[in-house]
């Protein structure tokens, strides 16, 4: 590892502290404004990624950063250096493409000296940072092969060998892992966080797919029309969502409306619409959320905190059952509206059209505007 980056690089490193994105708006003509004022901080080191669902903008972002796209206004911050309108190899950055985007006719080793020849590093040099990239993504005895002789998931690598290679300052990653099926997705996933945990080289991921985006990232940027919703450890997204978007968007989430009919002594005390309540600590709320008698909320719910009980205050039927190996994902038409819920297999799950009563973890509830 200390080959591929070396000691001047890493001194270079050391110089740029963040990256900024400082009202960053991006329009087109035909699909009109696609990244909207976004304002964000990346720290040092940090495996951040950018979730939202197609159309978000996320891409776009990515392709700012990496000064594919230019801004229609805003700026681009590395460090105290502004880059907004620098050409792409005056960056310092590391690309890998949803497409991977490699020389099929060349071999893995030349495809991943490819940005050192265009700098004209010397051979001697090229040979070391080509080995020590190679065998840091685990393919360290296939360099003489050719490209268009390897896997999706082997191919997968040597884009990212290729992208390191060049001792970047930001390694951006656009959807790698979307052409892999589940089995390389998982794999590839516990490569790419090893490769940034031993490289420290920040990193910034976009995709759609939030069971990557949890399982990866150290925060997270949830965007949604070009804004950003929240921006938090995975952790904080999954429990305690900003907005009601992202209550959704993350997990198997209910949102259920109801409206404040009880403050007292640090708690609140929410009715739902069949008249039941529930009592929760005040400080389950997303930040903005102003609790007042009679205001309308809604309370996030995770299915896995619905239970099925016999004195549970919502009743509904079972409409659907999905068997997904370490319980079923059920869907109760209540009477509060059509809930998910999680069954483990230690419970007998009902049957498809039988009457059920759903009990609600209260500590696990949080409020979000309606």
């Amino acid at each position: 590892m200390d080959e591929l980056l070396g000691s001047e690089h890493q001194g270079e490193r050391r110089q740029v502290t963040v990256l900024t994105l400082d009202a960053l708006s991006k329009s087109f003509q035909r699909a009109g404004l696609v990244v909207d004022s976004v304002n964000l901080r990346i720290e040092d080191g940090e495996f951040f990624t950018l979730l939202g669902p197609s159309g978000c903008g996320k891409s776009t972002i990515l392709r700012m950063i990496a000064g594919l796209e230019e801004p229609t206004s805003g700026r681009i911050l590395f460090g105290d250096r502004d880059v907004t309108f620098d050409p792409p190899n005056q960056r310092g950055i590391g690309l890998v493409f949803q497409n991977y985007a490699l020389f099929p006719h060349l071999t893995v080793a030349r495809n991943v000296a490819f940005g050192l020849e265009v700098r004209k590093t010397s051979a001697e040099e090229i040979g070391k940072r080509v080995t020590a990239a190679l065998t840091q993504v685990q393919l360290g005895t296939l360099g003489a092969a050719r490209v268009d002789q390897l896997s999706g998931g082997q191919q997968q690598r040597v884009a990212l060998a290729r992208a390191l290679v060049i001792r970047p300052h930001f390694l951006l990653l656009d959807e790698p892992l979307s052409n892999l099926d589940a089995m390389l997705r998982g794999e590839t996933r516990a490569m790419l966080r090893a490769v940034h945990n031993e490289s420290g080289v920040t990193t910034i991921y976009v995709t759609h797919d939030q069971e990557e985006a949890l399982g990866m990232s150290d925060r997270i940027a949830v965007l949604n029309g070009g804004k950003i919703h929240q921006v938090a450890a995975p952790q904080e997204i999954y429990e305690r969502p900003a907005t009601r978007f992202v209550a959704g968007f993350i997990g198997r989430n209910n949102a259920i409306e109801a409206t404040v009919t009880g403050l007292q002594n640090g708690n609140v005390t929410i009715q739902f619409s069949n008249r039941s309540e529930l009592t929760l600590n005040s400080g389950q709320r997303a930040p903005g959320v102003e609790l007042a008698l009679g205001k309308k909320v809604v309370a996030c719910i995770r299915a896995e905190s619905l239970c099925i009980s016999d004195d549970g205050p919502i009743d509904g039927i079972l409409a659907d059952i999905e068997y997904a190996g370490s319980g079923s994902s059920c869907i109760v038409q209540s009477n509060t509206g059509d809930l998910k819920i999680e069954v483990p297999t230690s419970v007998r799950p009902p049957s498809r059209g039988e009457s059920v009563h759903l009990k609600i973890a209260a500590p696990a509830v949080h409020l979000v505007e309606p």
